[in-house]
């Protein structure tokens, strides 16, 4: 592909996205399932911006959630700025959370290709569409929420007034992080509170594309069944894997809010795509539950209604108080 046709995405997330600036060193954290081309269009971009730019290349990780090698870890609690094109994610992992509580600012780009830096989600408005954002978060507050959606989706969860977090692809302060190019709300539910069904139908971390509705019945905030053929069974397969209880557990809500992204495929273009939600299932400890687990997976559907404490905040995939206003 026309190692052009990425640089005005890779400028964006180092100009707009991370603000790098002048002196900076900056960790670009890669694995070796991502093309190259990737790593090289967002170093030329540093060094458009006067930072100085370090590729580290890993092995692919095993499942999203999994912790970077130690090495890796330690490069990253060094960096000022941490951009990380991988092929799953490491948002969720301990290294990423010490190595923004040293000050780093990091943008998790989970599932990259080269077309994440030319088209769809990363032609977004980051800093227009940040309030919208964060006021959702403030929203996403209470005791009870209710999650129902087109293709089937009928849960209730406890929140316990846990705060929600506004991800909006911004992470220009010290000590901050953001997934891109997803724009969302999220908010970790109380463990062990989650009844009844999810039906995953747009897109499963890792497996891609739903082919057939993926449906997975929740009791006491666990995963007990998975249904709807292949795919379902590899999911199943896939959070087994992981060797933790805690690898079933329900350990997130979030509502996509990016209206430039699109569902294909990748999961961090997927989950924030507007007119979506998605669930998790894993770790959560870093945005305020108590989940420990080497494994965070997320799952969209279409089309969610979103409810707390009887309070409709999103209706058909649009929230409320957009399509009012």
């Amino acid at each position: 592909m026309n190692f052009a046709l990425m640089a005005p995405g890779a400028v964006k997330v180092v100009r707009t996205c991370a603000a790098v600036r002048p002196g900076e060193q900056v960790v670009i954290l890669t694995d070796v399932a991502v093309p190259h081309r990737v790593a090289e269009a967002l170093a030329f971009a540093v060094a458009a911006e006067g930072g100085s730019a370090v590729t580290v290349t890993m092995p692919r990780p095993r499942r999203p959630g999994e912790e970077p090698p130690p090495p890796v870890a330690e490069a990253m609690k060094r960096a000022h700025v941490i951009l990380a094109p991988t092929s799953l994610s490491v948002f969720h992992t301990a290294a990423a959370r010490d190595a923004v509580a040293a000050g780093a600012r990091m943008l998790a780009i989970s599932e990259c290709r080269e077309e994440t830096l030319i088209r769809g989600g990363i032609d977004a408005d980051f800093a227009a569409r940040a309030p919208v954002a964060e006021a959702l978060a403030r929203r996403l507050c209470g005791d009870r929420l209710e999650l129902r959606a087109r293709g089937g989706t009928d849960l209730a969860m406890r929140l316990g007034g846990r705060a929600a977090v506004a991800n909006t692809g911004l992470a220009t302060r010290p000590g901050t992080r953001a997934g891109i190019p997803t724009i969302e709300a999220y908010v970790a539910p109380l463990e062990g509170t989650a009844e009844g069904v999810a039906v995953v139908d747009a897109s499963v971390a890792v497996l891609g594309l739903v082919a057939a509705p993926i449906a997975i019945r929740f009791a006491s905030g666990r995963a007990e069944t998975f249904e709807g053929g292949a795919q379902a069974r590899a999911l199943q397969d896939l959070v087994r894997a992981a060797g933790h209880p805690n690898a079933f557990m329900l350990s997130e809500v979030g509502i996509g809010l990016n209206p430039q992204a699109r569902v294909v495929g990748r999961i961090i273009e997927d989950e924030g795509t507007y007119g979506t939600c998605h669930i998790a299932l894993g770790s959560n400890t870093h945005f305020g539950g108590r989940l420990d687990a080497p494994l965070h997976l997320d799952m969209v559907m279409w089309e969610p209604d979103v409810i707390v404490d009887g309070r409709p905040l999103v209706r058909g995939g649009r929230l409320v108080e957009e399509a009012s206003s």
